[in-house]
């Protein structure tokens, strides 16, 4: 969108995608908020999580390394 607003004058571009991005900024927060309260998600986890969603593509690497894991491990758990 910051193309779009200085190269183009369309700075209405940036309105949009910012909004975009701060909604799913805060459901990633309220999500490991719901489950962190749930028991699901260990209080350290959710920490490196919201530290994560500050950081570029942080988020895809904490699912990757924090939660793919454990959902994998829940998972041979449970067929056992």
């Amino acid at each position: 969108a910051m193309p779009m607003k200085y190269d183009y004058g369309i700075p209405e571009a940036t309105k949009v995608v910012g909004m975009i991005h701060g909604l799913l900024f805060l459901s990633f927060v309220g999500t490991l908020n719901v489950v962190t309260h749930q028991g699901k998600l260990p209080e350290k986890y959710a920490l490196i999580g919201l530290l994560a969603a500050f950081i570029p593509f942080g988020t895809w690497v904490f699912e990757h390394k924090i939660i793919k894991p454990r959902i994998d491990n829940e998972a041979v758990r449970v067929e056992s």
